[in-house]
């Protein structure tokens, strides 16, 4: 997404996919840690957004359930376009200009996301894991490739 983005400077772009990504995990994960923390609804039953539901409706009262649950829908939701630009992105690159190779990307994504919504919990993740560590190769080899130049243009 930052790739595409039109911006002024590519550094000043990255420093921004640094922030999003800083914020997501270190301060919204740490936020929600400290809730369930503080709720005293962490008894080992409940897991995942069972237990951030929980803990929320624990302090702020039946909005906070009600906040949780739009915020994983909203979640839910730009994860799946957020992943079918990437996706089609990818296979504009390798594919071409070619209308028919973007056609069948977007068919196979629907059906994926149509057979991921009938799967476990549990097969979801062991599935993006899977493949968010298939994606860690070629992004490190890359990252590898172009650091002398990220050097030269930050400095």
């Amino acid at each position: 997404m930052h790739a595409a983005a039109d911006a002024k400077s590519p550094v000043i772009q990255g420093y921004w996919g640094v922030l999003e990504v800083f914020v997501d995990t270190i301060v919204m994960c740490t936020v929600a840690a400290i809730i369930i923390v503080s709720s005293g609804v962490s008894d080992g039953n409940l897991t995942g957004a069972e237990l951030v539901t929980a803990a929320f409706a624990a302090h702020i009262g039946k909005f906070g359930g009600i906040f949780v649950g739009v915020s994983v829908i909203l979640f839910a939701l730009t994860t799946i376009l957020g992943w079918s630009y990437y996706g089609e992105s990818c296979v504009f690159y390798l594919a071409g200009e070619r209308e028919s190779a973007r056609k069948i990307y977007r068919i196979i994504y629907a059906l994926s996301v149509g057979v991921g919504a009938m799967m476990s919990v549990e097969g979801i993740w062991e599935l993006s894991d899977m493949f968010n560590g298939m994606m860690m190769v070629p992004n490190l080899i890359a990252v590898f490739l172009l650091s002398g130049i990220v050097i030269k243009k930050s400095v």
